[in-house]
């Protein structure tokens, strides 16, 4: 399936125009409610990170952080990072939430508190390039509101058929998957992820912290991160030797 965000406008309002009347209908209803609006002067962040990480995470929606989030999305360096992302444009921090020269970003601050843990265990850039979030919806908002039926009928954006894709692609891949939220509703698009051996629940849904206590398995999806570390690391040494 093709990347639809190739398409996505530089300049606000920043909607894929498959996705444009679904948006203006949903702003139009809620435009007295700041907390669900959707904030169209944001870059979309569909995903986060190299859809080709051993390590999938699923997600609702990007937040929003008022004046924040405003300050960064206009930030050159930082909205590099974000249409190189979208673009799925090779760096050396793909999950560029974990580049230390974004730290201060909002979003920043959220992935490392709840990456803390993982982080200690395989270290903060290579996990930064192994773990890649899918959003069930790419848009950002304050509070995340479903879209009425009355505008669409999956009460989603045909964009979100991407995300989808991409998931499916990983569990034909046999990929570990943390579903970390809006189960019930990934669930409903993906069903076969009822039954997928590799996906790893949230003991407490209301906590998304991807913690030893938090996470189902949380042993075994470590020692993954860890093999699949310690063969990018024999795959760069096999290289260096043939490149000598």
């Amino acid at each position: 399936m093709k990347n639809p965000w190739s398409q996505l406008p530089i300049t606000a309002p920043r909607i894929l125009a498959d996705d444009k009347k679904i948006i203006d209908q949903f702003n139009k209803h809620y435009c007295g409610d700041l907390d669900f609006s959707i904030q169209t002067q944001l870059f979309p962040e569909p995903f986060i990170g190299d859809p080709n990480s051993p390590l999938y995470v699923l997600g609702l929606n990007p937040g929003y952080s008022p004046l924040a989030d405003d300050k960064w999305h206009s930030d050159a360096e930082f909205t590099e990072a974000i249409t190189n992302n979208i673009n799925h444009r090779p760096t050396s921090f793909p999950f560029y939430f974990l580049n230390p020269k974004f730290e201060n970003a909002p979003g920043s601050a959220w992935w490392l508190m709840r990456s803390r843990w993982l982080r200690g265990e395989v270290g903060n850039e290579f996990l930064a390039q192994s773990m890649f979030c899918v959003e069930l919806f790419p848009y950002h908002s304050h509070k995340y509101k479903s879209i009425p039926k009355s505008i669409s009928s999956s009460s989603l954006v045909p964009s979100s058929n991407y995300s989808v894709f991409l998931v499916q692609q990983a569990i034909l891949a046999n990929k570990t998957i943390i579903a970390m939220r809006a189960l019930k509703q990934w669930f409903k698009l993906i069903p076969q992820l009822k039954t997928y051996g590799k996906l790893h629940r949230l003991n407490s849904p209301q906590n998304v912290s991807l913690s030893p206590n938090n996470i189902a398995g949380y042993s075994a999806l470590v020692d993954e991160l860890i093999t699949a570390k310690e063969q990018r690391i024999q795959t760069e040494i096999l290289t260096t030797s043939e490149n000598t």
